[in-house]
């Protein structure tokens, strides 16, 4: 249930496309946390919190960077197994800037503000999508 309420509280429905982008990457997260065992939001540890919340960070660079492909028409490979592996790559690049950007904070991520989230999402969107871009410059 709380993972619900969160989902409304931080992501509400309607709004722009950053919103909707956010509330996409929450259901993400929620999912990712689902699938590793974590079915009750009361009851995380402090380290699945963290976990939880890096994911988020990296699930709304992944979707920001989805949204900009799509929305200008960036090429992308040809074939889906191409297409896998490049997300796969982009999957594993961006969780690995984020942890990065906000390895300082890490064990104490509550302390995060709005502003720092969102400095790190901007900081990591740039350089996947430069990293999207190389991609594409390979195929």
């Amino acid at each position: 249930m709380l993972a619900i309420v969160l989902v409304w509280v931080m992501c509400p429905p309607g709004g722009s496309i950053s919103e909707a982008i956010s509330r996409a990457a929450m259901l993400s997260a929620i999912e990712h946390l689902a699938e590793a065992g974590a079915t009750d939001f009361d009851a995380l540890t402090p380290q699945q919190w963290e976990a939880f919340v890096l994911d988020f960070v990296a699930c709304s660079v992944e979707e920001k960077v989805i949204n900009e492909l799509g929305s200008h028409l960036v090429d992308t490979p040809g074939t889906i197994a191409e297409l896998d592996a490049t997300e796969a790559q982009l999957h594993d690049f961006i969780g690995g800037c984020v942890r990065d950007a906000l390895a300082d904070s890490l064990g104490n991520i509550a302390s995060l503000t709005d502003a720092q989230v969102a400095a790190t999402v901007e900081t990591v969107y740039t350089a996947a999508f430069d990293f999207v871009s190389l991609l594409g410059d390979e195929t």
